[in-house]
């Protein structure tokens, strides 16, 4: 007999992985659906998909330290947690100009 806390325990898990891509995903979407011709959301989360596919180590080391930039900043001072959204635009936007170059 399967325990009910197992099930919940899993589907907890299988929705946090789903956060974590998601979060992923949506870090590397501005900078895609600036740089594509077609601007549908399923052409640009595709391109998303696509490059987490193809560069899953640095899409998730540019995540986790834009995510700790953000929380140092957030800790810190106001106006740095403020300056931080700009490092992380062109930190997204860097990557995904590298990677199109790369596959250009």
């Amino acid at each position: 007999m399967i325990h009910p806390f197992a099930v919940v325990g899993r589907a907890a898990v299988k929705w946090w992985d789903e956060l974590i891509i998601w979060v992923i995903l949506n870090f590397f979407y501005w900078p895609f659906w600036l740089a594509q011709a077609d601007k549908s959301l399923k052409t640009t989360y595709a391109n998303c998909g696509r490059f987490l596919l193809l560069n899953p180590f640095p899409a998730v080391t540019v995540v986790v330290l834009g995510v700790v930039l953000l929380l140092l900043s957030l800790v810190t001072t106001l106006p740095f947690f403020l300056a931080v959204m700009g490092w992380l635009s062109l930190l997204g936007v860097t990557a995904v100009e590298m990677s199109l170059e790369e596959w250009a």
